[in-house]
Formats: C-alpha cells, structure tokens, sequence
C-alpha cells in the first residue's frame, strides 16, 4: 500500500505542476496582447477575406512612444496616328512642431461589398512576404480614445526616417515593364501625340478651376478599396484625380491625388504596387503617402522620383479603433503637406470654357458600367449622370465618404489598358499584375453627359497621359475632379 500512496502523491503533484505552468503560459500570452496594444497586428487581406482559411499576420514596429504628437481629425474641406478610337457602338515645407486637427473617420453607412479575394504577394526566402500587409509605422501610436462623434488619435508630429534595411533574403525577380524604364527612356517611340495640356493662370493644374492654393507639391495617396470595411474611405470624394488600379483578382485600389484642397485626415492608407510608377512619374515629384510594400515593388517605388512619406519611413500615421486592421491606417493631408516642399505638378487634362465643344464624336451618355473582372472580389462600378457630375456606385451600392457625401466627379476617363505579370505571385498563386501606362491605347473619356471616343498617348514615365478625339486634339473635361478607370479592353460600356 506504501507504493500506491507515494504514486497518488507523485500524480498530484504532477498535476498541480502541470496547472501552474498552465496559469504562466495563459499570463505570458495575456501581457503580450496587452504590450501589443491590440490594434498593432494587423491582419493582411488574405486573412480578411477568407478568416477561416488564410493565417498570414504582420506586426508593426514597437518603437518608442512619441514626444510630440499630432491629433488627427477631419476638417470640412477648404478649396481654394495612333490607335483607332471606340466607336460608339458603346462597348467597351519644414518638419517642426505640433498640430491639432479634428479625426472624424466613421464606418456608419458603410456600403455593402462581397467579399474579397485579394491575398498577400509570396516573395521567396522573405520571413513575412507581403505585398498587401502594412509595413511597420515609423513610430508606433498609442490606441486611441475614441469618443464623441469620431475617433481621436494620438500621432507623432511627422518625422521623416529612412527606409528599413534590405531582409538579405533571396528575392523573387520582377519581370514587369514599369520598373525597368528610366524616368525620360521612350517605351514605344511611335506614340506621337500632341502637346500636353495647360490650364490657364489663376486655375488650378490637376481641375482647371480658379484656385488661391499657392506653390505645393501634388500629395498621392493610396487607399484601400477592398471590401466594406475599407469603405468609407476618407477624404477621398476631395482628391483632385482619382486613379482605380486593379491590385489582385478582381480587387481594386485608389491612387489620390490632391492638390486644390486639403481636407484632412485621409485613407485608410495601404501599400504601393508597380503600377504606381507609371502614375506618380508624371506629377513632379510628388509626396507620395502609402503602408508600405514588399521588397520588390518597395524598391523600385524608392527609385522614384517622389517625396518618400511612406508608413515606414514617416510617423504621421495613426490607427483608427473603431476598424480593423489592416483598413484602419489614417494619415492627414496638412502634416502630409507640412513636412516637404517642392514645385506644383503639371497639368494632366485639358479644360474647355463654358460653351465649348469637349471634343469630336461626342455623344450622349447616361450610364457608365466598369468591370475588373468576376470572382467573389469583384465589386462591379458604375456611373450615372446627374446633371452635375458622374455619381458612383459600387457594388450595387451609392460609393459615399465618411461623411456620407456620394463619390461624383465631374468627368470619368475609362483608359483601356494591359495589365502584364511582375513575376510575384499571391498566397494563391495568382499573378499581381501590372498596369501597363507607358505606349499608347484606346479610351472613352465621359464629360457633361456625354461620351468621347479616344485614344491615349504616354511616351514616357515622366509625360503626362494625353487624351485625343478622332481628330487628334486634345478632349477638354469640365473644370473639376476626375478619375481615371484603369480597366482590360472590353471591360467597359456605357448607354
């Protein structure tokens, strides 16, 4: 009986030891979720899109707490012989200080979305390879309080790093077109095409409409438009020029650009793609604010001719409590703006005086329909006439900001584009592609009510895209916002 009474001892101690280690495993994992504040891991979209399935994560730098914080908050906005053209059989300063400004980035109201597919970009021998998921902040922000009717946010009061080391590890190569051209290189020497757009003085370069904003630099933005919740995007019904890229699948992403307004806390702000080259080479060295990339669009990004404002070289970034992450990455246009300088961009339209004819072959239109292809990511957009502008609807439902104003440009520009393959793959092994915007193509360009067939011309990185009619003059847009639907032929109609 003695060997049974020093087992029955041995066992209970075994097991009270075996509760103990229990108790300190669920301590040490309860302390770490406290230390990582919760919000700092985000998820990439992978993970977001198919929860179940997907189990890739990032986590974002734990720097040091900021000393000089800026409070973000949205402010009301302030202004100040080529290719055969469509016919219309109708397919188709400083870094110093504080500043407070007013946060107010909601989801209430946000527009239903499928769901999407987008997932992270595999780069060989990379410990964490992503192309969706954000890269560190530069400094990482305390959570923020909530409150009221928005969220305010504590952020550093934009302090310019630089970029983080190469990883050393192997990297997949890039086989783009985008990348590999210099800045002024021809990439097809038989565009042609007329001389590029001017606005008169007292207008604005990027709208053609009077404007008091003096010397600045354009400010690019990426942000997010995979499924609801990146929607309601802020600030984005205020950017001078809209340009919708297809990222993955059938997902889509925003390049906006401001320059006439200023209106505040804008996003959420995600990463860069090589498409984005053939955008931002054009505007004159722009501040370019985006999540981040993988290391090989990163690089050939950095190479640009840009003011760097990325989230892993800037500290003006916060993340909002009341998203999830990774759409919940917020900057704002004026610490975008205080903390470089530079020359204004030049302009990318032309603009027509009131009573002017657009262009030649215009006819009437009142429906836009835009397709980026099907899937369960696919967010099919369309565009109706209202007498003022172009409203936008996307996913069957009214595209609307954070304050609940509906996305409705004065002009629409539908440029038919090739989207090549950049040798880089997602977790499902599909390609990322590659918009093609250097050459020449086809395009409908839609102002006033109307539709204008036409074709496209970009000789280099550096020109700015020209849009002529079937007379080969340049279209002249109604003075005011744009955005440019970067789509395949045939993905596009109109009625």
């Amino acid at each position: 009986m003695e060997w049974l009474k020093v087992r029955l001892i041995n066992d209970r101690r075994w097991r009270l030891g075996a509760v103990a280690l229990l108790g300190f495993v669920v301590l040490g994992i309860a302390a770490a979720v406290i230390l990582s504040g919760g919000e700092d891991k985000p998820t990439d979209l992978a993970t977001e899109a198919v929860e179940e399935t997907a189990a890739a994560t990032t986590t974002t730098a734990d720097d040091t707490p900021p000393t000089s914080e800026t409070t973000l908050a949205r402010r009301s906005s302030s202004s100040t012989t080529g290719p055969k053209a469509p016919t219309t059989a109708r397919a188709a300063e400083g870094l110093s200080g504080s500043t407070t400004l007013p946060l107010t980035t909601t989801t209430a109201g946000a527009p239903a979305s499928t769901s999407t597919t987008e997932a992270s970009t595999t780069t060989a021998g990379e410990a964490d390879p992503t192309s969706t998921t954000e890269a560190p902040l530069a400094t990482r922000p305390p959570t923020d309080t909530g409150g009221g009717g928005g969220v305010s946010v504590a952020v550093p009061g934009g302090a310019v790093n630089g970029p983080p080391p190469p990883s050393g590890s192997p990297l997949p190569p890039y086989t783009g077109l985008l990348g590999n051209l210099g800045l002024h290189e021809v990439g097809d020497r038989e565009t042609g095409g007329p001389a590029p757009p001017r606005v008169g003085k007292g207008n604005g370069p990027l709208t053609g409409a009077p404007s008091s904003v003096g010397v600045r630099p354009a400010l690019i933005v990426k942000i997010d438009n995979a499924n609801s919740r990146a929607r309601p995007q802020a600030a984005l019904a205020d950017a001078d020029i809209v340009y919708e890229e297809r990222v993955e699948g059938s997902v889509t992403r925003f390049a906006a650009v401001f320059h006439s307004k200023s209106p505040g806390v804008v996003g959420p702000v995600r990463s860069g793609r090589s498409t984005d080259i053939g955008i931002i080479d054009s505007f004159n060295k722009p501040i370019f604010a985006w999540s981040g990339a993988n290391e090989v669009f990163a690089g050939l990004l950095r190479k640009q001719p840009i003011q760097d404002r990325g989230a892993d070289v800037f500290s003006g970034y916060a993340r909002s409590s009341s998203r999830r992450a990774p759409y919940n990455l917020f900057s704002n246009t004026d610490v975008l703006w205080s903390s470089a300088g530079g020359n204004g961009p030049p302009a990318h339209f032309a603009y027509r005086a009131p009573g002017q004819s657009p262009g030649a072959g215009a006819v009437g239109a009142s429906n836009i329909n835009v397709s980026f292809g099907g899937g369960s990511g696919s967010a099919p957009v369309s565009y109706s006439w209202n007498g003022a502008g172009w409203s936008r609807v996307q996913a069957g439902t009214a595209h609307v900001d954070d304050h609940g104003t509906q996305i409705a440009p004065e002009n629409v520009v539908v440029q038919f584009v090739a989207y090549g393959d950049t040798g880089l793959r997602d977790v499902a092994g599909s390609v990322v592609p590659e918009a093609v915007l250097v050459g020449k193509g086809s395009a409908i360009v839609f102002t006033d009510g109307k539709a204008i067939p036409a074709a496209w011309y970009k000789p280099s990185l550096f020109a700015v895209t020209r849009f002529v009619d079937a007379n080969g003059q340049l279209i002249k847009l109604t003075p005011g916002r744009t955005w440019v639907e970067l789509v395949e032929p045939g993905a596009a109609s109109y009625s």
